[in-house]
């Protein structure tokens, strides 16, 4: 019996809780995003070309208020820098959305619901991942004052999220060269793009290229070590088994 889109989500969140755990080892956060996209996956695959129609596309928005606290800014920019590859990864579209205030930014995900609902977990998981990742760091190194360590976590988000975002890219060439088929015996990539292309097409939306000028190295020790933590967010399976992941607390 195929199932319900409503239980899936429902195993994602208790997939999310488990990653974002204080006490969860690294291990057991790979283990729990590999385990959410096997899910999706055997989801949509026990679906017939009309189920998936039935389906049908949904938005994801994550919000991020850009004045509430540092800690959120940093978030929000790590989410900027990620969200289109992890799109393409989940087979959906995204987009960002700036208030006219700047207050109140929103990344929004459309596709198939079990596509943006991952697309939103896998986000959120990856943006914990590379703060996390970035702390550790500053950690390890003892870089104290605030200029210093602006322009170390500054060069190495951008060199994690970088390696992150090719990562994913390699990942969706892989999986293009398969032929993954609907319980109907049609291309599942090729249904799912006719369903969203025609769902999007009725927002009738006109999207502007706001991409900015390219970031500058400030720290270069800090970048490669951003690089080789990327490296780390492996998708296949885990590394460090055992070490605890500890919450950020600045």
């Amino acid at each position: 019996m195929k199932e319900d889109i409503k239980k899936a989500a429902e195993r994602w969140k208790k997939l999310m809780a488990m990653a974002n755990d204080a006490g969860a080892s690294e291990a057991e956060v790979m283990k729990a995003m590999e385990a959410a996209r096997k899910i999706k996956d055997e989801y949509q695959l026990s679906m017939t070309d009309a189920e998936l129609e039935a389906e049908g596309t949904s938005q994801e928005k994550t919000f991020e208020h850009k004045a509430s606290s540092e800690i959120v800014n940093r978030k929000l920019k790590v989410k900027l820098y990620l969200h289109v590859a992890v799109a393409a990864f989940c087979e959906c579209k995204s987009w960002q959305f700036i208030a006219l205030d700047k207050d109140n930014n929103q990344i929004v995900f459309f596709g198939m619901k079990s596509d943006t609902l991952f697309a939103s977990w896998l986000l959120d998981t990856l943006a914990v991942f590379v703060q996390r990742e970035c702390d550790r760091y500053l950690t390890k190194e003892a870089i104290t004052g605030s200029d210093p360590r602006w322009k170390a976590r500054v060069s190495f988000t951008l060199a994690c999220t970088t390696r992150i975002n090719k990562r994913l890219e390699n990942l969706v060439k892989e999986r293009n060269k398969q032929k993954i088929m609907t319980k109907s015996g049609h291309e599942l990539i090729v249904v799912k793009n006719a369903i969203v292309e025609r769902n999007f097409g009725k927002l009738k939306l006109e999207l502007e290229d706001v991409r900015g000028r390219a970031r500058q190295i400030a720290n270069r020790p800090a970048y490669d070590a951003g690089k080789e933590a990327g490296d780390r967010a492996r998708f296949d399976r885990p590394i460090n088994q055992g070490e605890p992941v500890k919450q950020l607390t600045e």
